[in-house]
């Protein structure tokens, strides 16, 4: 059993990374801000964080940015969430940390 921390605001991941439910031997643990997310690390070993969001997707990018700079959660994969293929975006969730950026749209 592998143990997801899941920030998500407007933009919703009906079926997280899509995996098939059957084969999905993955736990998401919810969290909305910061404190939260040290708290779960406290309470689970983490495999994976996955922030999603959409619009300006800043305070998402902060949270990637603070998660960074913690001794421990900069050890945990990182990976971020926008539906949208915007390229600035992209280019600053990577700056920030990001080990991995998905959108529902491509190129």
């Amino acid at each position: 059993m592998h143990i997801c921390a899941l920030y998500q605001t407007r933009a919703k991941l009906n079926r997280p990374l899509n995996l098939p439910q059957k084969r999905r031997k993955i736990r998401f643990l919810p969290f909305s801000n910061f404190v939260q997310l040290e708290t779960l690390i406290r309470k689970h070993i983490l495999d994976l964080v996955v922030i999603a969001g959409d619009g300006s997707f800043a305070k998402e990018l902060n949270l990637a940015r603070l998660m960074k700079k913690h001794p421990i959660l900069s050890l945990i994969p990182l990976m971020l969430y926008h539906p949208e293929n915007n390229m600035k975006i992209v280019l600053t969730g990577y700056a920030y940390g990001a080990d991995e950026f998905f959108s529902s749209k491509t190129d």
